[in-house]
């Protein structure tokens, strides 16, 4: 099964593990769901999931994206025009959290843009943060090529997540994407290089079926709530281990910024 034709989720964690100035690391299960833009409609099913309707588990396509103000698959193409590129011409995959007992809370998600040949040419990652807002990194090879998982694409931070970070530096991003598994790892670098924060979103893809169906619902129930839960109570700790809080700058306009090839400099 090719991940451009079904509907998978993905069982899996977060891992979070900061190196300067202070150590401190965690990591909570997460389940995702892996999707195809044209084989949504395959989430609706039966009475604990739904589509644009309240469920047990419920994807809403307003919480990504577009925000239901336009088609999510225009919405992608547009954070291509910003930039002046071309969306590829194969299927968008939407991997992102849905609604537990309707509630939501994506800190990213990713949209897999593949080209005709079924190859990942780039990646538009969605960043969200606690105060509401968000910001579209749009990651792609210089080389105009595929991305490979031994690729490292690198972006200058411009959006501000947690007020224990400078804007500051970079990222570096990675991605391992087939029908089997899913690791995507965001590390972010101080100017100089040092390594500050990695983090990493890894698990096992199962195909869409009745018994993955009840592992999602086993392995789901309040998996957002627990998740924001532990943001916070990191934050807590953090704080009481000495490091500064800094306060949220302006957000910049416009949203979206890219990696080294759409970027068109040296990053």
């Amino acid at each position: 099964m090719r991940l451009t034709e079904s509907l998978f989720f993905l069982k899996g964690k977060v891992w979070h593990s900061r190196h300067r100035p202070v150590l401190n690391s965690f990591n909570y299960p997460v389940t995702y769901f892996v999707a195809p833009l044209s084989q949504l409609e395959e989430f609706d099913k039966g009475l604990f999931f739904g589509l644009n309707r309240p469920a047990l588990v419920s994807l809403y396509e307003c919480d990504y994206g577009a925000r239901g103000e336009n088609s999510n698959r225009h919405w992608v193409a547009d954070q291509f025009t910003k930039l002046g590129e071309s969306v590829p011409d194969g299927e968008i995959v939407l991997v992102a959290m849905p609604r537990f007992l309707g509630y939501v809370f994506n800190p990213v998600s990713f949209w897999l843009c593949y080209d005709s040949n079924e190859q990942l040419m780039a990646v538009v990652t969605e960043v969200n943060n606690t105060f509401g807002e968000t910001h579209i990194y749009l990651c792609g090879k210089a080389s105009g090529e595929k991305i490979d998982k031994n690729d490292q694409l690198k972006a200058n931070k411009v959006f501000h997540v947690s007020p224990f970070f400078s804007m500051a530096g970079g990222y570096r991003f990675r991605f391992d994407v087939d029908p089997t598994s899913l690791s995507i790892s965001i590390n972010y670098h101080s100017e100089e290089g040092s390594l500050l924060l990695t983090t990493r979103l890894a698990g096992p893809m199962l195909v869409d079926s009745r018994a993955t169906r009840i592992s999602a619902l086993m392995h789901a129930p309040l998996i957002s709530a627990v998740s924001m839960l532990q943001i916070y109570w990191q934050a807590i700790k953090l704080k009481f281990k000495g490091m500064p809080w800094i306060s949220k700058p302006e957000a910049v306009v416009p949203n979206v910024s890219a990696t080294e090839r759409f970027a068109k400099t040296e990053v």
